[in-house]
């Protein structure tokens, strides 16, 4: 079985809060795109868990760390499942970035051991299998955007109504999120910042209107930690980029432009200068395993 696991972007990151257990209460806008590992999965006898490496890209954590394995032992766990599975990843989707790279992974073995293994956990269960993994599990599991709030528990699924063209960039150094949540907390921005506004600039393709009303908390930490990421939003501004952001805790950057051939044009400038540069665009329906398999 084969599965597709989407990259995600955060139109919308405000920090509400903190909790004694220390993660912190969000409210996020997000989307996948069109940038994806592939996996393959195929069924065992053993009970074994095994994970390949692509060897032209491989996997940047060693496979007992790494979140496919976690998750799928976890679900084989709970399910009482006697079989195994033997997954390859090919990955695209670049490591600390804030693209969501590990928990798409980790969202897309779930829906296919359900169907590979015969299971029939509702996506729910999945989801609240999967959050103690990473809040980003949760979203990466469901189809098209979402709002998202607590700690990515608090799903409510949205019509944005556009895919819109990106170019995402990645300047060479990755960033803790622990690290970018220090440093956050000893300056927290005070940037206004409007969801239903963001929806509405969104959905009417006025990206222009995104600078008063949109924004991430965590950008402004990830800069003092990183200074090239304003160097590469200061790139896709001149390049034509309508409004630029970080996603997640970064380090990627993407900007958002009028039409494919803008952003085409922007790509083909920036990839001169950043190893890590991708054309892509948002997608509505992300589907990691063929319709109609997800058991859900």
């Amino acid at each position: 079985m084969n599965a597709r696991a989407y990259a995600k972007i955060n139109w919308f990151l405000q920090v509400t809060g903190s909790r004694p257990d220390g993660y912190h209460e969000l409210i996020m806008l997000m989307q996948r795109i069109n940038l994806y590992d592939d996996l393959h999965f195929e069924k065992t006898d053993d009970g074994q868990i095994t994970l390949i490496d692509d060897a032209a890209n491989p996997v940047p954590i060693p496979p007992e760390q790494n979140l496919i394995v976690r998750v799928a032992r976890a679900f084989q766990e709970q399910a009482h499942c006697h079989e195994g599975v033997r997954i390859k990843c090919y990955k695209r989707i670049p490591a600390g970035a804030g693209l969501g790279g590990g928990s798409a992974d980790a969202a897309a073995t779930l829906l296919a051991l359900n169907r590979l293994w015969g299971l029939t956990y509702p996506r729910a269960a999945l989801q609240a299998l999967a959050l103690p993994f990473g809040a980003d599990i949760p979203y990466c599991l469901e189809e098209g955007p979402a709002i998202v709030r607590g700690i990515g528990e608090n799903l409510t699924p949205v019509d944005l109504g556009v895919t819109p063209w990106l170019v995402l960039l990645k300047p060479q150094q990755s960033l803790s999120t622990k690290d970018v949540f220090s440093k956050y907390h000893q300056a927290p921005p005070h940037q206004e910042m409007d969801m239903l506004h963001t929806l509405d600039a969104i959905r009417k393709k006025i990206y222009i209107n995104l600078k008063d009303v949109c924004g991430n908390d965590l950008q402004p930490a990830a800069v003092s930690l990183l200074p090239q990421i304003n160097e590469a939003l200061e790139y896709l501004r001149h390049c034509g980029a309508l409004y630029v952001q970080m996603s997640g805790s970064g380090s990627a950057v993407f900007g958002v432009f009028d039409n494919q051939q803008a952003a085409r044009q922007a790509w083909c400038r920036l990839r001169q200068s950043y190893s890590t540069c991708f054309l892509t665009h948002g997608i509505e329906r992300a589907i990691s395993v063929p319709s109609g398999q997800l058991g859900v």
